[in-house]
Parts: C-alpha cells; sequence; structure tokens
C-alpha cells in the first residue's frame, strides 16, 4: 500500500530526529490511514504490513546513507533554490543561503504546532 509506505516513512522521519510528540500523533494518523486501507477493501493486511515495512526500510536506509555537505546535498539544494514560476522570489528553501536541506527540514519542522 503507497498509503502505509508513504505515512510510516514520514513517522520513521520524525522518529529519527527524536520529536516525541509529533512522532506520537503521526504515527496515530498512520495507523488510521493503514486501518482504513483495510476497512473499506482496498489492500489485504500483508499489503498494509508490507507497505509499512517498505516505508519504515526507505527512511532508515536514507538517514544512514545521506551526508550533509555531500554532492547530493548540494545537488538537492540546487533543485530547490529553483525560482517559482512567475513571482520573482525563490521557494522558502532557499532563504538558508549555503545550510543544508537537513537543516531547512529541520526549521521547518521545528514550525510545526501539534
Amino acid at each position: 500500500s503507497d498509503h502505509a509506505t508513504a505515512s510510516m516513512a514520514i513517522v520513521a522521519a520524525f522518529a529519527m530526529h527524536a520529536l516525541q510528540r509529533r512522532t506520537l500523533v503521526l504515527f496515530a494518523a498512520a495507523l488510521l490511514i493503514c486501518w482504513s486501507r483495510l476497512h473499506i477493501g482496498i489492500h489485504y493486511a500483508g499489503d498494509v504490513v508490507g507497505g509499512a515495512v517498505t516505508g519504515l526500510a526507505a527512511a532508515l536506509a536514507v538517514r544512514l546513507s545521506y551526508r550533509e555537505n555531500s554532492r547530493l546535498d548540494a545537488f538537492a539544494m540546487r533543485i530547490f533554490r529553483l525560482e517559482a514560476k512567475g513571482c520573482g522570489r525563490q521557494f522558502a528553501f532557499g532563504h538558508f543561503g549555503s545550510r543544508s536541506s537537513t537543516a531547512w527540514v529541520m526549521a521547518t519542522v521545528a514550525q510545526l504546532r501539534f
């Protein structure tokens, strides 16, 4: 299930950044998403469990393999600094200057309120 994969990957990303309260809220939402896939009969339980495991594994793989100030980080920041079409200003990603994309994600997450 793509829904299970995406929701559990998001939960794992928050958990790996030690954001407990947000992780709990997102985990509850992910469980509801997974349950809804079963309840309305779109997926079998194995599909949902497989999707959840895939999401957790993918988030862990990214966390273990990603390094700040690497070529991949520089490439990602170049993509995020693209100018918004027709508005002449950069996306919110670009306002951190030389900081890494991880710093942008952490700053964005820190602004969320649950």
